[in-house]
């Protein structure tokens, strides 16, 4: 089923992206989870997150099904009163699910042919009385 086949595919394509990164010297690397929606309570402090939103078949008239289109939002958290701790990894993030060169097959036999970001995300909730920031983007992806 495609949405299994692009849970798999954010999943490996954003660790790579975030196992890839280097700390500053004498810094040591964030931890930085990658998780579908919603994040476990032991998750770590800045999140990627994920969560399915919607989808359509792609079938030309009188054509068996080809691919599916699937929307996800995308996002990276954290608490605190500042933005600034989430750009450095949504920005990985972010340029990470549109390389094309991350387009390939998945783990199951599924096969994401590239993303596309439809509209970026930012907003701050309020969680029992801890405020976190939310940077992303609700991204579309291409799935047989």
């Amino acid at each position: 089923m495609e949405t299994i086949y692009a849970a798999e595919w954010i999943v490996a394509v954003i660790t790579a992206a975030l196992a890839a990164r280097e700390a500053p010297e004498g810094e040591e690397v964030e931890p930085v989870g990658v998780y579908e929606d919603p994040a476990p309570e032991d998750a770590t402090e800045i999140a990627v997150t994920f969560s399915y939103q919607t989808g359509n078949d792609v079938a030309p008239v009188g054509v068996p099904e080809i691919m599916a289109t699937l929307d996800y939002t995308i996002q990276v958290s954290c608490p605190g009163r500042s933005d600034q701790p989430l750009l450095a990894i949504y920005d990985l993030v972010h340029e990470a699910l549109l390389d094309r060169s991350n387009a390939g097959p998945t783990s199951s036999g599924g096969y994401v042919h590239g993303a596309i970001r439809l509209s970026p995300l930012k907003y701050t909730e309020d969680a029992g009385g801890v405020e976190y920031r939310h940077l992303g983007g609700n991204y579309r992806l291409f799935v047989s």
